[in-house]
């Protein structure tokens, strides 16, 4: 019987426990590679274009192949932010065109499932309808589900500092693979929405709670919740006014994505877009500071995809 999510991440902590301590080691896979607890090092890929499938194809290709996270069969989790009734191009939720690009993705390496859901702030309809991804991501092949509330499941943080116990979406803990595809964008309260911030949205209960100590309760929710690989969407990013977003003023086009098995190293890499240095995101530094990935910019290679 195929392991869970979780049973996966677990085991992956306790058989390299003797490393770094046991559930704060980041996955080995795709884009990502490790040089032990000392001299850890992470890959990024930093892609540059407008045909978004094109630009994940070569990154996947380039740093070793989707097909080594995802087996024949598997169950994958697309995560977008569709947190917001807003239109693509005000840059407030991820764009449709690369949600849609990365779910063919992970059919191409052999996904038997992609499914695609959030727990949006505004009319969850509305937000799936105006942001344009519910249409992409079916159009692309994927299941798109409005959240059901009665699929929560109770998780236990053991090595959380504030956050011990949490629902947590039971379709994400019943899946093979999470596929973490945030907006890069700003937040009023935490400076940046990335790639950790995004994780909120497989999450129940009172989020509110979480800003109120968000790098630290970020951080908790990561060392049992771990992406797999996250496609940070740069293509447009919002500059002000986040995370709500409504001013084109505010938008700025990039047509980057950036990629990594390391999503503190996808977030560490997707602040400096914003002028930001990594240790001025709070849950970038502290998710650094605990082992669970990079943040150092001087240990992380990039690799230009064009």
């Amino acid at each position: 019987m195929k392991r869970t999510r979780r049973e996966f991440l677990r085991d992956v902590g306790v058989a390299c426990g003797a490393a770094v301590g046991a559930s704060l080691m980041p996955l080995d896979g795709l884009f990502a590679t490790r040089a032990g607890a000392a001299g850890r090092t992470a890959t990024v890929a930093v892609c540059e274009g407008t045909d978004y499938f094109a630009l994940l194809k070569k990154a996947s290709d380039e740093l070793g192949g989707l097909d080594n996270i995802i087996t024949p069969g598997d169950h994958v989790i697309v995560k977008p932010n569709i947190g917001w009734d807003r239109k693509p191009e005000y840059a407030a939720d991820t764009n449709p065109e690369v949600v849609a690009a990365a779910i063919t993705l992970c059919f191409d390496a052999g996904a038997g499932k992609v499914q695609v859901f959030d727990v949006t702030c505004d009319d969850d309809r509305r937000c799936y309808k105006n942001s344009g991804i519910a249409a992409a991501a079916e159009d692309a092949g994927a299941q798109v589900d409005f959240v059901d509330w009665g699929l929560f499941k109770e998780v236990e943080f053991p090595d959380g500092k504030v956050l011990k116990k949490w629902d947590v979406y039971g379709d994400l803990l019943k899946a093979d693979v999470l596929i973490n595809v945030p907006v890069a964008k700003h937040h009023s309260l935490s400076k940046l929405t990335l790639g950790m911030k995004n994780l909120m949205g497989v999450a129940g209960g009172n989020r509110g709670k979480w800003h109120k100590d968000l790098a630290n309760y970020l951080t908790d929710f990561t060392t049992e919740i771990r992406p797999n690989v996250t496609v940070v969407d740069a293509t447009k990013i919002l500059t002000s006014g986040g995370p709500t977003g409504g001013s084109l003023k505010a938008v700025k086009k990039l047509d980057q994505l950036i990629v990594s098995t390391d999503f503190v190293a996808a977030d560490a890499y997707a602040a400096t877009l914003f002028d930001y240095k990594p240790k001025d995101i709070g849950y970038v530094k502290e998710a650094a500071e605990r082992g669970l990935g990079v943040a150092d910019l001087d240990n992380i290679k990039t690799v230009e995809i064009v």
